[in-house]
């Protein structure tokens, strides 16, 4: 969901400045236009230059998924959110991560710290059904403890690759 993304984008922008400028070299040359945007079809060339075989439904797929302004294209946050492995995810890495949420004093993320940082993320977008966002990842009090977090950065749903 978009909690998820938007867990993934501030996980992506605590990666180390190096990893961060290997993948914007990757990005550079996938953005044939120069726009700063992957729309589809420079993601499915670029995947394909490196090998993988994708469809142009996957491909639709994937970029619904990584998309979370809603542009219909993938911005360099995004494709280094989509980078993440969470089989080598540090923990100090994903706590840096959910503390910039500003969690309640039990480290807790509430609807309230998801409303404000979204709203940084989200630039230009108004966050409105903060409650919506947050489904499936909230306790049943409403709030996302860190094993909920992580669990959303390693397993999302609309990816399935978990």
């Amino acid at each position: 969901g978009r909690f998820a993304r938007a867990a993934r984008r501030i996980l992506a922008h605590t990666m180390a400045d190096s990893r961060r400028g290997e993948l914007r070299d990757i990005f550079e040359h996938f953005d044939q236009d120069g726009d700063g945007m992957l729309s589809p079809a420079e993601l499915a060339t670029g995947l394909r230059e490196l090998g993988a075989e994708v469809t142009e439904g996957e491909v639709e797929t994937l970029v619904t998924s990584l998309d979370i302004a809603g542009h219909g294209a993938v911005g360099f946050s995004d494709f280094v959110a989509a980078t993440i492995n969470c089989e080598e995810l540090p923990y100090p890495t994903a706590w840096t991560a959910f503390k910039r949420f500003e969690l309640s004093p039990r480290d807790e993320i509430t609807e309230a710290s998801v409303r404000k940082l979204l709203g940084e993320v989200e630039t230009g977008s108004r966050v409105q059904n903060i409650h919506g966002i947050m489904v499936g990842e909230a306790s049943s009090s409403g709030v996302v403890v860190f094993e909920d977090f992580v669990s959303a950065l390693c397993c999302p749903e609309e990816i399935k690759v978990c």
